[in-house]
């Protein structure tokens, strides 16, 4: 794994390293092994991050740079967002706040307004609590910021009646001297994974066309003995532009080729990969890299993704699908407390270990949606993955726990189109 590092100070969870003359085009690579605190709630998110010194923007960017913070203060959220650049902003912007992944609201936005800082200025904003496990900020770069996707965006996660303490913190990081990672605690689950970020707005995980979209696909040795090579091919949507690829961080030394000008192929060579019941710290592996949308993907487009893991010469794994939808929900305007919401699924018991019922509300049940033919149940994860998806009829089904892992799931009734007809959230623990 390479030299240890020694630790030149910490305060706190800050570690500082001295690594002295970086010459040009140098590379090297930092491991750290971090364990997650048994506290620690599911679904909750970790984040790392990295900076670098001196971290002098060289890009002659004088204009400027927006960054965002939120704050559960109970029945309210402060939000902030400050101008650290140069230069002052020559026009008001707009910032939006988003409910997350799902939703028991009629609409995703919360709430917008209008802002404008010179540099250094600082806009605050109070709002109710609108009842959502999750909340996103959105504020968009003064047009030319050379960085990243154009949007300055913090998740406000937990701010309801959940009883998980809230935190914030600041989604996708855009410098060049800075880099984050951020991944929630999911529990058991398959370790051959992809992700994709941002997560999105809504269910459909909706994103800007301008955003770019990074990959982290992870790997675990799961045999019976060491795996001396390492292979993933990852077919490339044509939604994305291959000439933009960005190789980013990996576990081990790999070799990235392109074939039939859309197949990204890493090559993990002598990787000497133990297998799990052997050394399972060492048994896992990851690659991540971003790449940007074409410039003529139309609204509605729906970027898909997902790889295939070789090890040595046995049959490829097949990573879960990971997929994006083209432009912002259309929303007529904004919601409030007080919007209408979908109903709620009944799920009991809640937590549960084994099984649940799922039973519709009188509200529910009484609906005319469901007279239709073609309702389905659709269990996804905190992350958004469909874990599970099967035929619904009558007003209660019961679902057996099988291969669902411990933490929130979501649980949503759906019509053929795809329209979510009630939704509620049920809690997996340990069996």
């Amino acid at each position: 794994m390479g030299t240890p590092a020694p630790i030149a100070s910490q305060s706190g969870d800050t570690l500082v390293f001295e690594l002295g003359v970086v010459q040009a085009n140098a590379k090297a690579t930092i491991y750290l092994d971090l364990l997650v605190s048994c506290d620690a709630a599911l679904s909750q998110m970790h984040c790392t991050e990295a900076k670098i010194f001196p971290d002098v923007i060289c890009s002659g960017w004088q204009g400027p740079v927006m960054s965002t913070r939120m704050e559960c203060l109970g029945d309210s959220i402060l939000l902030e967002i400050k101008n650290t650049g140069v230069g002052d902003m020559p026009l008001p912007r707009k910032w939006q706040i988003w409910r997350g992944i799902w939703t028991n609201f009629d609409s995703l936005l919360v709430t917008e307004g209008n802002f404008q800082l010179p540099a250094g200025g600082i806009f605050t904003k109070k709002i109710a609590t609108p009842g959502d496990a999750t909340l996103l900020l959105r504020v968009p770069q003064e047009v030319g910021y050379p960085f990243g996707s154009g949007y300055a965006q913090s998740v406000l996660l937990h701010c309801d009646d959940s009883g998980y303490l809230p935190y914030t913190y600041e989604y996708q990081v855009y410098e060049p001297s800075r880099d984050q990672l951020c991944l929630r605690n999911i529990g058991s689950f398959d370790p051959n994974d992809k992700t994709g970020f941002p997560e999105g707005v809504g269910a459909g995980h909706h994103i800007e066309k301008t955003e770019l979209l990074e990959y982290l696909i992870r790997f675990q040795n799961t045999g019976t003995d060491t795996a001396f090579t390492v292979v993933i091919r990852d077919t490339i949507s044509p939604l994305l532009n291959i000439e933009t690829l960005q190789l980013g961080a990996a576990s081990h030394a790999v070799l990235v080729n392109v074939r039939d000008s859309n197949e990204l192929v890493f090559s993990f060579n002598n990787i000497m990969l133990p297998d799990s019941n052997i050394n399972e710290v060492n048994s896992h592996g990851f690659v991540k890299y971003a790449i940007r949308q074409k410039a003529d993907n139309p609204d509605g487009a729906v970027i898909r993704n997902r790889a295939g893991i070789y090890f040595d010469f046995n049959l490829p794994v097949i990573t879960n699908e990971t997929w994006h939808t083209v432009g912002l929900p259309q929303v007529s305007g904004v919601s409030d407390v007080a919007n209408k919401k979908i109903p709620g699924l009944l799920c009991s018991p809640n937590p549960f270990s084994e099984r649940f019922w799922v039973t519709l509300s009188e509200v529910v049940a009484s609906s005319h949606h469901l007279t239709t033919l073609g309702l389905n149940l659709e269990i996804t994860d905190a992350a958004g993955r469909v874990l599970r998806r099967q035929a619904f009829s009558g007003d209660k089904m019961l679902v057996e726990r099988g291969d669902l892992p411990e933490g929130i799931l979501f649980v949503a009734l759906k019509n053929e189109a795809g329209a979510v007809l009630a939704s509620g959230r049920v809690v997996a623990i340990k069996k």
